[in-house]
């Protein structure tokens, strides 16, 4: 299954990658029960139990015995304008809406 995304960004977290007003390409695939490869440094859509959609990047991931990742500890560059990895906690790799692959930048 192919799912792509277009989100629209609100908010300076992940300022300068990424600024307030763009729009970001997200993409989401599944092959049978294998998920796509999230990595640190990815930057990624999820939609968190407190704080809804947001859009961080991952500075940690966890495994299970498999190699499968199962959940995700997610930061803003910004951290002045962004909820700390603390108060997000782990977040489950079934809350990632997809991985943010392209950002639709502004015209001047």
């Amino acid at each position: 299954m192919l799912k792509i995304s277009l989100l629209k960004v609100d908010g300076h977290s992940m300022h300068p990658a990424i600024t307030s007003g763009v729009f970001v390409l997200v993409w989401r695939w599944q092959i049978a029960e294998h998920r796509q490869r999230l990595r640190v440094d990815d930057i990624v859509a999820v939609e968190h139990a407190h704080y809804g959609k947001i859009i961080k990047r991952i500075c940690q991931v966890r495994l299970d015995s498999s190699g499968q990742v199962i959940a995700l500890r997610l930061r803003g560059d910004n951290e002045l304008a962004s909820v700390s990895e603390a108060r997000m906690g782990w977040v489950g790799a079934d809350s990632v809406i997809g991985k943010v692959v392209y950002v639709v930048k502004a015209k001047p």
